[in-house]
């Protein structure tokens, strides 16, 4: 139905945006299901699941960027193709999808958190002294944004770590380590800080 309404309606952006979020749902549950068949040791369904995956996110990334094309200044449609581009691997294109998308709404946590997430680690750069410090800068205003999800909150307190602030890190890493399994990433994190927090 929705691609009938994209031949029909070439300039409206609703049927490449309904589309594009439809191909990104099943590009989500495709590799949430190759990442179980992994854990079952069942490799080539794994595989096969995987190429469902990136099938369905090329899909999505082909009718986000017609949407984006349509309605430019949609600043959560930039985000979605932007989160899109980083499953795909197309590192610099989503960098600068998210990037204006946070310039048209600074308030996307997600958005935020992402791109601290690309300048932490480049493969290109090993070294990355600026990217760790811009991938500080993001997460702490993702932080001001909101609660940050447990992941976001680990990398941020990676980024502290590498950064030389165990102390920093470990506030930020304590409250979710209080309430989490003792083998979760927060408390193995805590745990490892813990002799510098406690040197400092």
């Amino acid at each position: 139905l929705w691609e009938d309404a994209a031949v029909k309606s070439p300039g409206a952006p609703e049927p490449s945006i309904r589309l594009g979020t439809i191909h990104r749902g099943a590009g989500q549950r495709a590799y949430a299901e190759y990442q179980q068949l992994l854990r079952d040791e069942q490799r080539p369904a794994a595989l096969r699941k995987r190429e469902e995956a990136q099938f369905e996110f090329g899909a999505a990334m082909h009718y986000l960027q017609q949407a984006v094309e349509l309605k430019p200044d949609d600043a959560r449609l930039r985000n979605t193709l932007g989160m899109t581009l980083a499953i795909m691997n197309k590192r610099d294109e989503a960098i600068a999808m998210l990037a204006e998308a946070l310039r048209l709404d600074p308030s996307l946590q997600e958005c935020t958190v992402q791109l601290g997430s690309f300048y932490g680690m480049n493969p290109e750069d090993p070294v990355n002294t600026d990217g760790k410090q811009r991938a500080l800068d993001y997460y702490e205003r993702a932080a001001r944004l909101g609660p940050l999800p447990a992941d976001a909150a680990a990398n941020y307190a990676a980024s502290l770590a590498r950064l030389g602030n165990a102390v920093g890190a470990a506030q930020v890493i304590a409250p979710y380590a209080s309430s989490a399994e003792p083998k979760s990433v927060p408390a193995a994190m805590l745990q490892q800080l813990k002799p510098t927090v406690e040197a400092a």
